[in-house]
């Protein structure tokens, strides 16, 4: 009988205020994207030493209409990133995920993100390439939350956690 791999990908979004009280936490599965899923296949088969470094960045709620398996970083119709030119904002890049463990076919990492405005936020994706609202680099994955968006203020503190399993 054949094996069958399968890829899920999973984030827990919180959300704190400057004390770092949690004022709302989100579990979503994500949408792993096919330039994402060849780079994967890349990395394992055709490349020594690849370590991939990804950075989170975060939907925002303005004009969302869905993510697709066939997103690219240069080109997702249904959505526009939050942080840069459109908000909510947060300081600084796109937060680097640290990877920090391996194991049982799992991988594990977090970042998070320091709000400088209100607004709301509808999901997140993982990117190669550290600049907001840049369309380069390779789009991993991304997903939204569920159908209602995540309202955040200046000051919250947006951590995420991100699991991938292979299994």
């Amino acid at each position: 009988m054949p094996d069958t791999l399968k890829l899920h990908g999973h984030f827990l979004v919180r959300v704190h205020d400057a004390g770092m009280h949690l004022l709302e936490e989100r579990s979503v599965r994500n949408l792993v994207t096919q330039v994402g899923i060849n780079d994967m296949l890349s990395a394992y088969f055709l490349t020594t030493g690849h370590s991939p470094v990804m950075y989170a960045g975060l939907i925002a709620n303005t004009s969302f209409s869905s993510v697709n398996v066939a997103d690219t970083a240069a080109s997702h119709a249904g959505w526009i990133e939050a942080g840069g030119v459109d908000g909510p904002q947060y300081l600084g890049n796109r937060p680097q995920i640290s990877m920090a463990s391996i194991g049982a076919g799992q991988v594990q990492g977090s970042a998070a993100f320091t709000m400088s405005a209100a607004g709301s936020l509808r999901g997140i994706f993982l990117n190669s390439q550290p600049i907001k609202d840049s369309t380069a680099g390779l789009l991993f994955n991304a997903t939204q939350f569920t159908s209602t968006p995540v309202a955040v203020n200046a000051s919250n503190i947006v951590t995420v956690q991100y699991t991938l399993t292979l299994s």
